[in-house]
């Protein structure tokens, strides 16, 4: 067996491909993130008799005085049960790091750590992976610990939709309240369609972080991303689109024949009621429009997701105060549903969730329901392990790093 240090493109991505690996594991992804954020991909594996025996994406991320750690994306793509190749690849990962002064590598495989319920629960006589992960400990990996959010590079919890099913059983296992949202959102002539507008996309998503309080990437982060990935078929980006102008006329018409309604006599008060807070709806959509009557096209939602063969993950998503309004994030979420079905994926992940389900964070509990709604499994995966190669860097890195990004904020600034 032979470990090498720079696999190719074509026989990286074949051996990627056969292995059905996470997107993030991919040759394209590792690209990106040179572009994106200057990280250093290799990409390592081990050969016996010229075939690829297993491989991994390492991207290295070199901090201040020349110190370099490595993370593997949802890594390795290796047969995890094969413990002699499991073995014999660690040590070599070793031998790597040694060689390129690396503190440490983190490695957090695609792999559930047990079974649980809607409420986080363990499922007794469930499936689980405890072997695995005291396999990983034995081989002298260091577990970071079960996060509960998002504490970890990728998130520890998700959601994952079976898109095998029949789409009225998928529609149906939907919760209620969501459903009524996306019906209402037909009244609006919402036309979902790929794309390739990334600045629309940033601009909306621009506006949920405002809205919802978090930090997104830069405008190029999210551009080198869906370019390199879309090239090698990883990426899509998709939007719903409405005709202001047609729908202002609509609204305005619907208003009018209201208003008419609600003057006659012999109107019962509850029937009256009714009509009052539709009259009330329906000024305020009236007055979202306003600015844009005028406009045949306005995009309300971009979402940006990643793909493989079998699975689809819904990545980034944006939208404006109409898409708000217009329930268009529901409305999307269930086209990406339909999408992956119509494409022949096995499953959709929502990416990310938290597994605190009783006492997150608002917001974070928010999230958290939203994807639980749409009726897919929760799941719960291993976690990060480190393979440490410089012990006392390792332990002070953290905080070093965390003085050395304040210092280097505030020079930014």
């Amino acid at each position: 067996m032979k470990f090498i240090e720079n696999i190719k493109k074509e026989e990286y991505t074949k051996f990627y491909n056969q292995q059905h690996g996470h997107f993030m594991q991919s040759y394209a992804w590792g690209e990106s993130n040179q572009k994106g954020r200057g990280q250093i991909p290799h990409y390592v594996g081990i050969k016996e008799d010229d075939k690829l025996l297993c491989a991994a994406l390492l991207l290295e991320r070199r901090g201040p005085f020349g110190l370099s750690y490595f993370y593997c994306p949802r890594g390795y793509l290796i047969d995890f049960d094969n413990k002699e190749l499991l073995e014999i690849f660690t040590n070599h990962l070793r031998d790597f790091l040694k060689k390129h002064h690396g503190i440490y590598l983190r490695v957090d495989p695609e792999i559930e750590y047990q079974e649980i319920d809607d409420n986080g629960n363990k499922v007794e006589g469930g499936k689980n992976n405890y072997q695995l992960y005291d396999r990983m400990l034995s081989l002298g990996y260091r577990h970071t610990g079960f996060t509960k959010d998002f504490d970890n590079n990728q998130p520890r919890y998700t959601f994952k939709i079976d898109v095998t099913k029949d789409i009225e059983e998928l529609r149906k296992q939907i919760h209620k309240s969501i459903q009524k949202k996306i019906k209402k959102t037909y009244e609006y002539d919402m036309i979902f369609r790929e794309s390739d507008d990334v600045s629309m996309f940033y601009q909306l998503l621009l506006k949920t972080s405002e809205k919802d309080n978090f930090e997104a990437y830069t405008y190029q982060y999210y551009k080198n991303a869906y370019e390199t990935l879309k090239e090698d078929g990883l990426y899509k980006l998709f939007e719903l689109v409405i005709n202001p102008k047609m729908l202002y006329q609509k609204i305005s018409e619907k208003l009018e024949n209201l208003r008419k309604e609600i003057i006659e006599e012999d109107q019962k008060p509850t029937k009256l009621r009714q009509l009052e807070e539709s009259k009330k709806r329906l000024e305020k959509e009236k007055n979202l429009l306003k600015e844009y009557k005028e406009q045949e096209e306005l995009v309300i939602c971009s979402q940006m997701c990643a793909l493989t063969k079998d699975t689809m993950w819904t990545l980034y998503i944006g939208n404006d105060e109409i898409g708000k309004e217009f329930y268009a994030v529901n409305r999307m979420y269930f086209e990406i549903i339909r999408y992956a079905k119509e494409t022949n994926h096995k499953y959709l992940d929502l990416f990310g969730t938290t597994g605190d389900v009783e006492h997150t964070h608002k917001n974070l509990a928010g999230i958290h329901n939203f994807k639980k709604n749409f009726g897919g499994r929760y799941v719960e995966f291993i976690g990060e392990f480190d393979l440490v190669n410089k012990k006392i860097l390792y332990k002070i890195l953290p905080i070093f790093l965390k003085v050395y990004r304040k210092l280097k904020k505030q020079k930014n600034r």
